[in-house]
């Protein structure tokens, strides 16, 4: 296989920038209804079955109850992202 045409085809879907980004340490973000469905089951006493929680509020209650560096993560309007830890030079 040639390595200009494989270098090409990440380039083309975007591969090679999402390796970009992730090296420059931007934060992965997930949006708080699906954080609250997937993660709910870490401490799923914070959020009372059967009874309407705001999804943002659910997200910071739970997060809020397990142990975790709270700085790692920041709350948007619509997300929650997790700060990767800085890079050892």
């Amino acid at each position: 296989m040639e390595n200009f045409l494989v270098i090409h085809q990440l380039r083309c879907n975007g591969v090679l920038e999402g390796i970009r980004i992730c090296r420059k340490g931007f934060p992965s973000r997930i949006i708080y209804a699906d954080f609250k469905q997937r993660y709910k089951v870490l401490n799923a006493s914070v959020i009372p079955e059967g009874q309407f929680m705001d999804n943002k509020k659910a997200s910071e209650k739970l997060l809020g109850s397990i142990d975790v560096n709270h700085e790692d993560y920041k709350f948007g309007h619509t997300k929650v992202s997790q700060i990767p830890p800085a890079k050892a030079d």
